[in-house]
């Protein structure tokens, strides 16, 4: 309980002096990995503090987690990289999120690429994201995998896997929220296949709701499937509307238009 108190202590007072962090890096690495520490101790309410200091340091630093600093090899989202599965290890849904959610706030202050011929000005942000998301695309495909092996109706029943759809979506929702349109390559990747089980979803509730009434709606697995939609949308909901500015298009080398002509059609079908 001590040692809880003494990381909530010191998470609070990293978190109020961005200025001290920025002008500090090897002081700022060395907490940003405490942080990750904490994100392992099991004492009540310092894994959210934890994510939840990560992130406010995230917001307000971002700059420095994606330039090389001076005697490191690479940037300092990019190392991470290579420890997410290890960090988000023993987390909570929501705290994963709210991980993610940081993460895309450092990529977000990658800087632009030089003007060139068919190379997108977000280039460096597509990367990183789709580093960064390496994981749960994996994630993403297994589940693909798992739906298809047997009859998809059947597969969208297992609660688990429905659990792990919507913590997919949820994730890939908050990286949108926090690099904006550079994440259309990664939303491109799924889009599709997310539509798909989406509709898979809305017509198993509508014939077991024809079938056996408004009382489905109580059942454990209508409730998982239920929020499968609601986070389906609401992903889409946020991508439309931080691409909905011609600056944010013209990051990607796209109009409003041209991106919603790729996204806003199969959404109606």
């Amino acid at each position: 309980e001590s040692k809880a108190v003494v990381a909530s202590n010191v998470m609070y007072v990293v978190g109020q002096y961005p200025r001290f962090l920025r002008a500090h890096w090897k002081f700022h690495k060395t907490v940003m990995f405490k942080l990750f520490e904490f994100m392992h101790e099991t004492f009540p309410g310092v894994q959210e503090m934890a994510v939840d200091t990560f992130l406010k340091i995230c917001q307000k630093c971002k700059k420095k987690f994606v330039v090389v600093q001076q005697g490191e090899q690479m940037s300092f989202v990019e190392e991470m990289a290579g420890r997410i599965a290890q960090d988000i290890s023993e987390l909570e849904h929501l705290h994963i999120c709210t991980y993610f959610e940081a993460v895309g706030y450092m990529i977000s202050a990658a800087p632009p690429v030089p003007a060139r011929i068919n190379v997108s000005p977000a280039a460096n942000k597509e990367r990183l994201v789709a580093q960064i998301m390496a994981s749960f695309n994996d994630k993403w495909m297994k589940v693909l995998a798992s739906i298809s092996s047997t009859s998809p109706l059947e597969s969208l029943q297992d609660q688990q896997l429905l659990r792990e759809i919507s913590l997919i979506l949820r994730v890939n929702e908050r990286m949108v929220g926090a690099v904006g349109a550079a994440c259309k390559e990664q939303l491109s990747r799924f889009y599709m296949d997310m539509l798909r089980i989406y509709k898979l979803c809305s017509e198993y509730i509508s014939n077991s709701t024809a079938q056996h009434g408004t009382q489905v709606m109580g059942y454990s697995h209508v409730k998982l499937m239920r929020n499968v939609k609601r986070d389906t949308l609401r992903l889409v909901q946020t991508f439309v509307d931080m691409a909905a500015t011609g600056s944010n298009a013209q990051e990607v080398g796209m109009t409003v238009q041209q991106l919603a002509q790729q996204f806003i059609p199969p959404l109606l079908e």
